[in-house]
């Protein structure tokens, strides 16, 4: 489970994946759950199930710069987004094609400042960065890391 809390606006975000399925198989699933962040978790306000796959990985991330995190799965080289804050399908609203060497560990984040969430994948010790989320990597080479290290990509200076 993975956790995001945003004081500004005092909503807790979670991330669920490895649940198990029905049949009984680890399936990864995306869920958003929102409470109040009043000391303690509060009631779920809203679930969503997007995903679901073996070896599926659930993200999130601002994809159309309104201000409200998205879900985000990333499987075997292709991302698919769904567009918050509603969730009636559970199905991807944009795709995008970047990654998809055996290893590599997805990762979003805003990295070049312009409200709208990058691309980023970890291979290896190297980040690549696709800004335009063209499949192309417009920042790339970055070495910082061993193969095996768990990335993480966030702003820590603000």
């Amino acid at each position: 489970m993975f956790e995001w809390a945003d004081p500004t606006i005092s909503h807790r975000v979670t991330l669920v994946d490895g649940q198990p399925s029905s049949l009984g198989s680890q399936r990864a699933h995306a869920c958003l759950a929102t409470s109040t962040i009043s000391g303690a978790m509060g009631s779920v306000n809203q679930t969503c199930g997007f995903g679901g796959v073996a070896g599926d990985v659930p993200l999130i991330g601002d994809f159309n710069h309104d201000g409200i995190d998205d879900l985000v799965i990333y499987r075997n080289g292709t991302w698919y987004v769904h567009l918050m804050p509603t969730c009636t399908s559970g199905s991807a609203d944009l795709t995008f094609g970047f990654g998809g060497v055996a290893g590599d560990v997805p990762l979003v984040a805003d990295w070049d400042r312009d409200g709208i969430a990058d691309l980023i994948i970890f291979r290896g010790g190297v980040w690549y960065v696709s800004t335009r989320r063209d499949g192309y990597a417009q920042a790339y080479g970055y070495s910082f890391g061993a193969p095996g290290d768990a990335p993480l990509a966030a702003r820590f200076n603000q």
